[in-house]
C-alpha cells in the first residue's frame, strides 16, 4: 500500500513522487501540486483543485466505514469549485447545473483513482455525459462504480 503518489510530479516546485495529500487541478491537463505548494495559495489560485489521498492515507479514512466508493463525497465540481459530492450527486448536479458549460475540465473520479486516460486528459465532452457513460450504468442512475473500481489497483485496498 502507497503512502506516495508514484510518478506524480508537483508543477511549481519540481518534487518528483508525491508523498501526503496531492491535489489535482481539474481544468487543466495533468497539473498536480504538493501539499507545500497548494497551501500557498499563489501556486494555482482561481482553478478547482481535486484533493487526492495516497492509497494509504485513502484506507486509514475511508476502507473501515463500510463506504462504497460510490458513496465517498469525496468529489470536486471542476466548473464551479463546490465540493463534497459522491458520484451520484456530482452527476446531478453537473445536469442540473452545468448542462450547458463547453469548458473542457478532467473527471474527479478518474483523477482521484487513476482510472482511464481522463485521470490526466481533459473531458472531450460533458462532465454529466463522462460520468453517466463511464462510471454509471447508462440511462439508470445506477452505479457501476464499485465494479468498475474492481479492475484497478485500489479495489484490492478497498476491501482489506
Amino acid at each position: 500500500m502507497s503512502s506516495f503518489h508514484k510518478d506524480i510530479n508537483c508543477d511549481a516546485c519540481g518534487q518528483q513522487n508525491l508523498a501526503g495529500t496531492r491535489y489535482a487541478c481539474l481544468v487543466c491537463h495533468d497539473y498536480d501540486l504538493c501539499e507545500n505548494c497548494h497551501r500557498r495559495r499563489n501556486a494555482h489560485p482561481f482553478h478547482p483543485m481535486q484533493t487526492v489521498l495516497t492509497q494509504r492515507d485513502f484506507v486509514l479514512q475511508y476502507g473501515a466505514n463500510g463506504s462504497s466508493p460510490e458513496e465517498l463525497t469525496i468529489y470536486r465540481c471542476p466548473y464551479c469549485n463546490q465540493d463534497g459530492f459522491s458520484l451520484g450527486t456530482l452527476l446531478k448536479h453537473a445536469r442540473a447545473l452545468h448542462h450547458d458549460c463547453s469548458q473542457k475540465v478532467r473527471c474527479p473520479a478518474c483523477v482521484t483513482f487513476r482510472t482511464g486516460r481522463y485521470g490526466t486528459h481533459l473531458l472531450d465532452w460533458s462532465l454529466a455525459m463522462h460520468i453517466e457513460n463511464a462510471h454509471m450504468r447508462f440511462g439508470t442512475g445506477d452505479s457501476y462504480y464499485s465494479d468498475h473500481l474492481l479492475s484497478t489497483k485500489l479495489s484490492s485496498i478497498l476491501r482489506r
